[in-house]
C-alpha cells in the first residue's frame, strides 16, 4: 500500500475507534464545544473515504529547445501528465488527430517562446506529435501510454486478450490489444445486443485501437472475430 494510502487509512481508523470506545466526555465541556470536534472527526473521515483510492499517477517532463525534443519517446502510464517546457526559440507541441490519424485524441498548443505545455493521458495507445514550424527539421516525438500500467486490473473488464478502456464508456473506447492475441482473422467486428453489426475494424498490427462510440445507441456491444464462418467473441463494453 502507497504511503498516502497508509496514512488515510490510519486517519480513517482512528475517529472510527475513538467514536466506538467508551471514552467518557468531560461533562463540564461545552456543547458546542463536543458538537465542533465531532464534525471534525466526520470531515477526517469524508476526506479520507475520497483519498483512499486516489492512484499516485506521475508527471514526465520533456524539454523544448533549438530543433529537439528532450527525450524524443517517452513511456508512461495511463492517468500520468506529460509537461513541455520551451527553454528555447519558437515551437509548439502538435499532437492533433488532424496531422496523426492514429492518435487516439488530439493535444498540442499553439506556437509560441516560454511557454509550458501540461497535457494529461487517459487513454492508451501510441501518440505521435510535432513541431509543427520544425518537423522538417525532425522535431518530432511520441508518447507512449501503457495498457500494462496498474490501472489495468481496475480499469480493463474483459479477458485480457482485448481489453477496454473506458468501460463504460460515452465518447470513445480504447481497446487495447494484447499481445498474447493470436489474431487469425485480423480483423475484428462490434455487434449490438441483437448481433447486429455496429463496426469492424483491421487490427493488423495494432497494439490498440480507439473506436468513436458517440453514435451508439446505449447498451452492451460484443468484440469478435469471424473464423471459418464462425462468430468468436473476445469481449464487450457498455455505452452510457
Amino acid at each position: 500500500m502507497p504511503n498516502g494510502n497508509i496514512i488515510g487509512f490510519y486517519s480513517f481508523i482512528i475517529p472510527v475507534t475513538i467514536f466506538n470506545s467508551n471514552i467518557k466526555w468531560d461533562c463540564t465541556m461545552n456543547n458546542s464545544y463536543k458538537i465542533i470536534i465531532k464534525y471534525m472527526f466526520f470531515a477526517i473521515i469524508i476526506i479520507n473515504i475520497f483519498t483512499l483510492n486516489i492512484s499516485f499517477a506521475k508527471l514526465f517532463d520533456v524539454n523544448v529547445s533549438n530543433t529537439k525534443f528532450t527525450p524524443k519517446n517517452i513511456t508512461i502510464g495511463a492517468g500520468d501528465t506529460v509537461r513541455w517546457t520551451n527553454t528555447q526559440g519558437m515551437h509548439n507541441v502538435n499532437g492533433s488527430r488532424s496531422s496523426f490519424p492514429n492518435n487516439p485524441e488530439s493535444f498540442g498548443n499553439e506556437v509560441g517562446e516560454g511557454w509550458i505545455y501540461i497535457f494529461k493521458f487517459t487513454m492508451p495507445g501510441k501518440y505521435d506529435y510535432e513541431c509543427t514550424p520544425h518537423r522538417n527539421f525532425g522535431m518530432v516525438g511520441s508518447v507512449t501510454v501503457d495498457i500494462t500500467n496498474d490501472v489495468k486490473e481496475s480499469q480493463y473488464a474483459n479477458n485480457g486478450l482485448l481489453n477496454t478502456y473506458p468501460n463504460p464508456a460515452s465518447e470513445y473506447v480504447t481497446i487495447g490489444i494484447s499481445s498474447n492475441f493470436d489474431n487469425k482473422s485480423k480483423v475484428i467486428i462490434i455487434t449490438d445486443m441483437n448481433g447486429r453489426e455496429t463496426d469492424r475494424y483491421s487490427i493488423m498490427n495494432l497494439s490498440s485501437l480507439v473506436v468513436d462510440t458517440r453514435n451508439y445507441a446505449k447498451g452492451t456491444y460484443y468484440i469478435s472475430e469471424i473464423i471459418n464462418g464462425e462468430n468468436i467473441q473476445h469481449g464487450m463494453f457498455i455505452v452510457k
